[in-house]
């Protein structure tokens, strides 16, 4: 017999992506992917349904820095350096499965 109730959670990661761009008529990059690094805390409360079956609403927030990007002329000279970050707060809800 499983336990139902509400539990209080928080959270914590990392995360490493990437972004492909390409090169059109009048700007050209250096590198055609550049990669982040991303920090995500969070917290949330989880309500038991079955055993192994939750509904979650939470609250994230999450920073990202980007591999600097090199926009370069058409004879590969560097024109400029763009140094970029991001971040954002994200709302959800969904269910979890686990087995």
């Amino acid at each position: 017999d499983s336990v139902r109730g509400l539990a209080p959670y928080l959270q914590a990661g990392f995360s490493i992506g990437w972004m492909e761009m390409q090169d059109n008529d009048f700007i050209y990059y250096d590198q055609s992917v550049r990669l982040n690094f991303g920090l995500k805390a969070g917290a949330g409360i989880a309500y038991l349904l079955a055993e192994h079956f939750q509904f979650l609403l939470g609250v994230d927030y999450k920073y990202r820095v980007w591999q600097d990007i090199v926009y370069q002329s058409a004879d590969g000279h560097d024109i400029f350096t763009l140094k970029t970050s991001d971040s954002g707060i994200n709302l959800y809800g969904g269910l979890k499965l686990w087995f």
